[in-house]
């Protein structure tokens, strides 16, 4: 639909998933409960818009011309929000938050089905992780990404995501690592709702972290990936904000070396050495400048 002039139109509750509407015209536009993740309006008009219950995560505005919305629930003005100049940078982020996290293997049919029922078993007691990750699967490599629809729940997501692999624990160490860099040195270098976003993603943690040990001492839960060696393979984490910026969580000292050398996961040598070196490369700086990438869901 680019360069349609779809002014005034309809379209509540349509399905505009990844839609093409750059240059459109959609002044004064009915888009309430529309689903239009992933959609591209680059110099499209959405001043007046209706926008109540849209998401404004995972939306390409680039050159957007947007001098206010109507937030109101049917439409009618009451909650007007006016954007200032380079307002839509503030009021919609192009990338939805994602956990990323890299297997050094190839996925298999054993694998994938283990990690389907672990990732089932988990969601019984954190129903948080029930949307299924995408899986791209290489020759080299498989990919794991966890989207979701807040910055806040990154941290959380990650430390419960991670479960199934060898590389769990010292992921996690690092994830409260980094949490407690944060806490620690935030005040005085984040404003009052950035401080309030480490507050938020610290409580979100907790909340993991407590959900995990319960989940740890469940008899229900299977160890299926304990006889699976693609459990055991080196991995990486990457957290990915809403501003498409990244941080380097965890990276295993042996990924991408395995056609180098065999992978010996019995030796931990190496395990134990990356969280202070994989921490001391992801300066204070470089979470914080995270964290002031988040949305604001109040703007």
């Amino acid at each position: 639909m680019s360069g349609a002039d779809l002014s005034r139109a309809d379209l509540c509750h349509a399905n505009l998933l990844n839609a093409s509407l750059v240059h459109a015209d959609l002044t004064n536009a009915y888009l309430i409960s529309a689903d239009w993740i992933g959609a591209d309006l680059t110099g499209a008009t959405l001043t007046g818009a209706k926008l109540h219950a849209v998401s404004r995560l995972g939306i390409k505005t680039e050159g957007m011309t947007c001098k206010w919305v109507d937030l109101s629930p049917n439409g009618d003005h009451s909650q007007i929000y006016w954007l200032n100049s380079g307002g839509t940078q503030e009021f919609f982020h192009s990338s939805l938050p994602t956990v990323r996290i890299v297997i050094d293997a190839p996925l298999d049919q054993g694998a994938h089905f283990a990690l389907a029922a672990t990732y089932y078993q988990i969601t019984q007691q954190y129903p948080s992780l029930s949307q299924p990750p995408t899986i791209e699967v290489s020759s080299r490599r498989t990919v794991l990404a966890f989207k979701m629809d807040s910055d806040d729940k990154l941290f959380a997501t990650a430390y419960v995501s991670i479960i199934p692999f060898n590389d769990a624990a010292t992921t996690q160490k690092n994830l409260i690592a980094l949490m407690k860099m944060m806490q620690s040195h935030d005040a005085g270098n984040l404003n009052v709702k950035e401080s309030k976003h480490v507050q938020q993603c610290s409580k979100s943690l907790n909340q993991a972290i407590s959900k995990v040990d319960q989940i740890k001492i469940s008899n229900s839960f299977p160890k299926i990936g304990e006889s699976i060696n693609f459990f055991q393979i080196p991995t990486q984490m990457v957290l990915i904000n809403s501003r498409g910026q990244k941080l380097s969580v965890y990276h295993h000292p042996a990924f991408g070396k395995r056609l180098i050398k065999k992978y010996d996961p019995n030796n931990t040598t190496a395990a134990k050495l990356v969280e202070s070196t994989k921490l001391a490369q992801t300066t204070l700086s470089n979470v914080l400048d995270f964290i002031k990438g988040f949305h604001n869901i109040d703007v």
